[in-house]
C-alpha cells in the first residue's frame, strides 16, 4: 500500500463531516511518528468536503503513556538511548539525565 493510498483511507474515516481517530501501532523505531507527520502533511490542506482545511486533523502522540517512568528509563537504557528530555525540562533529574548508551 502506498502513501498516497493511506492518505485516502485516512481522509474517507471523516468523510460525512463525522469525528474519527487513526491509530498507528508498530514496534519502537519502526517509524510510527514519520508516518503520521507524512499523513499530516498530506492530509491538512485537503478536507473531505465540509471541514475546514488545517484544524480537521491532528496528531496526539501517545508514546509510553502506559508506562511509568523508571519503565521508560529501563528500556531507554536496554535500546542504547537516552531519554526524550530537555536539559532543565520536564522530568530532567538524575534518574534521567544520566541515561547513556549501553552495549546489548
Amino acid at each position: 500500500m502506498s502513501l498516497d493510498d493511506l492518505v485516502e483511507r485516512a481522509r474517507s474515516l471523516a468523510a460525512g463531516g463525522g469525528r474519527a481517530i487513526l491509530g498507528i501501532a508498530g514496534s519502537p523505531g519502526a517509524g510510527k511518528s514519520t508516518l503520521a507527520e507524512h499523513l499530516l502533511e498530506r492530509l491538512g490542506p485537503a478536507p473531505p468536503p465540509g471541514l475546514a482545511a488545517g484544524a480537521w486533523v491532528a496528531h496526539v502522540p501517545m508514546d509510553g503513556f502506559h508506562l511509568a517512568d523508571a519503565e521508560l528509563v529501563r528500556l531507554a537504557r536496554r535500546l542504547g538511548r537516552g531519554p526524550s528530555v530537555a536539559p532543565g525540562g520536564p522530568g530532567d533529574d538524575e534518574s534521567v539525565a544520566d541515561v547513556g548508551p549501553t552495549t546489548l
